[in-house]
């Protein structure tokens, strides 16, 4: 279920407006624009991913946060755990960043 709920979003290209990793509540959240077709704009939409474990942050260089955006994302479950790695463009031509954790459960709320 979790992983159908991820797999209907589509976060290919949604700009990333913030990434916050809180340490000590095993937290994650995703802050994205996800464009709707019917309005022709962007909507705000937080993703939220709890018990994280496993993380892996892989940058070379971020020189512009303001033009990130979500390339490719992939999640699977495992052991009774769920994997997701992000792939972020880090702008037109740009280098890529690769973010991957194992978490327990995930929500979606719209701003």
């Amino acid at each position: 279920m979790i992983i159908d709920n991820i797999n209907k979003l589509e976060l290919h290209d949604c700009p990333i407006d913030s990434l916050n990793i809180d340490f000590s509540n095993k937290k994650i959240n995703l802050s994205i624009d996800v464009f709707n077709e019917k309005k022709k704009n962007y909507d705000k939409a937080n993703l939220s991913f709890l018990e994280i474990e496993d993380l892996s942050i892989e940058v070379l260089n971020i020189d512009n946060l303001s033009d990130i955006d979500i390339d490719y994302h992939e999640v699977f479950e495992k052991n009774n755990k769920y994997f997701i790695k992000f792939i972020l463009r880090l702008g037109f031509g740009k280098s890529t960043a690769k973010i991957s954790f194992a978490f327990k459960d995930f929500s979606k709320s719209n701003e």
